[in-house]
């Protein structure tokens, strides 16, 4: 091996120098030696420690001043890049050594991973979490069909906080804030995804109708054929 500056190694029988590899750091020698560091000494002595990251060309002994693992990410030993904390769990500390350090998604919220900091839930959702839950969330959980979630405060943290829709509305997506009106010629009982018709014989003029038994009867002298009518079909056959 030939003599480098600090920052680069040389190999055997190598005739140039080349960049410290990511994941090791190449500091400066005794002067006094014929050579510098060589791929074996980089590969075995100077491996960049655990919570901190060594990017190509590094010429320093690391230091968590200078060389810690960025927040969101952590860093085992002599990693070449520095790994992401995976979705649902963050951290908003830097210099991490392993995924055991990313921390759970807090309740409340979701976490996509790497450097992103917790997102509120938002309405209509719920997110599971820490302290509850040993596990987090990477996305918002939508309350069903048939459920909504208005509330004014965000950041709900269970199925819980999804309320039933109520009689004389209907809910039918996943994650309904404001339940929709019943529509005439329906009715709408608590928890309906899509509303019910009124029978045959009935019709319903208004919105927001409650139970069948709202439904008109059809008026003297006119007959209702069909389901989910407004008004009567048509006069009686004399």
């Amino acid at each position: 091996p030939i003599r480098c500056n600090p920052g680069t190694y040389s190999d055997v029988e190598a005739s140039s120098c080349q960049s410290c590899e990511a994941g090791y750091y190449c500091p400066p020698v005794d002067l006094n030696l014929e050579i510098g560091v060589t791929k074996y000494a980089m590969e075995n002595e100077f491996l960049c420690p655990s919570g901190l990251y060594c990017n190509t060309g590094t010429d320093i002994i690391p230091n968590l001043a200078e060389n810690a693992c960025a927040q969101g990410f952590y860093c085992p030993e002599a990693t070449p890049v520095e790994i992401p904390c995976p979705p649902t769990t963050w951290s908003n500390r830097t210099g991490l050594e392993n995924v055991d350090q990313c921390e759970v998604c807090p309740q409340g919220y979701f976490c996509i991973g790497g450097p992103a900091m917790p997102e509120i839930c938002d309405q209509g959702h719920y997110c599971p979490g820490a302290p509850d839950n040993t596990n987090g969330v990477s996305e918002e959980i939508p309350c069903p069909a048939g459920y909504y979630q208005k509330d004014p405060a965000k950041g709900r943290v269970s199925l819980d906080s999804c309320h039933e829709c109520p009689a004389g509305f209907h809910c039918p997506n996943n994650a309904t804030v404001n339940p929709v009106s019943c529509p005439e010629g329906y009715y709408c009982v608590p928890g309906l995804i899509e509303p019910l018709p009124c029978p045959p014989g009935t019709f319903g003029n208004q919105t927001e109708l409650r139970l069948q038994s709202e439904c008109h009867s059809c008026t003297g002298g006119k007959y209702c054929a069909g389901y989910a009518l407004t008004e009567p079909t048509d006069d009686c056959s004399a």
